[in-house]
């Protein structure tokens, strides 16, 4: 087939627009990478090529990062330019001497799919540890971000023990199947939950992903 797909121009150009958005009003991206938190894994993003499906906040890390450093860009002061430069490189010498080394000895031993979600996971402790020192430098209300924990940690909290109350010896997957035969427009990806029968994962559908977030 020649060319891009009209559904992946459209989410190109989607992607695009929200990056333009989070550059001009980069409080914006603060809104968008909180908010997603709530879908957690119960909403997953086909990765195209790599076999692998992506959260929503997957999804826009990227995309909020990018419109930080051209918000960042933007601006005429180079002080607080350099003021990144040798934090972000000692950041990301730091995730790398921790992953790659065990990564290669792993690699002989383990499936390449498994090989790349490692990594992936590495990707994702660089993409936000490149967000912290970009929030305090191109957001104007701060303040936002510890309210918006706040909200979305209580949101959590209350879907935890909504699913609690409806659901509360059943796994994940028995979750999903439920829950998407009452919402019928809903995706339901029954594939990959790891077994919590018993326990609060609320929107996250697994506690050690959300015990990370409240942390």
């Amino acid at each position: 087939e020649y060319g891009m797909r009209f559904p992946e121009k459209l989410n190109g150009m989607f992607a695009i627009a929200l990056m333009m958005l989070t550059a001009r009003a980069p409080d914006t991206g603060i809104i968008l990478l909180l908010g997603s938190l709530l879908f957690g894994q119960l909403i997953r993003v086909p990765a195209g090529a790599i076999a692998a499906e992506l959260t929503v906040t997957d999804t826009l890390l990227p995309i909020v990062l990018g419109g930080w450093l051209l918000a960042l860009l933007r601006r005429p002061s180079k002080g607080s330019r350099r003021r990144l430069i040798v934090p972000g490189v000692i950041a990301v010498l730091g995730v790398l001497a921790a992953v790659l080394p065990g990564a290669l000895l792993a690699a002989e031993r383990i499936p390449v799919a498994e090989w790349l979600t490692a990594l992936a996971y590495a990707g994702r402790l660089l993409l936000v540890i490149a967000l912290l020192p970009l929030v305090a430098h191109v957001t104007r209300r701060r303040s936002l971000a510890a309210a918006g924990v706040l909200l979305v940690g209580t949101l959590l909290a209350f879907l935890g023990f909504l699913q609690l109350g409806l659901f509360p010896a059943q796994s994940p997957s028995v979750v999903v199947s439920a829950t998407c035969a009452r919402v019928p427009f809903l995706p339901c990806p029954l594939a990959g939950w790891d077994p919590h029968p018993g326990r609060l994962f609320s929107t996250w559908l697994d506690p050690n992903l959300l015990g990370g977030f409240f942390v």
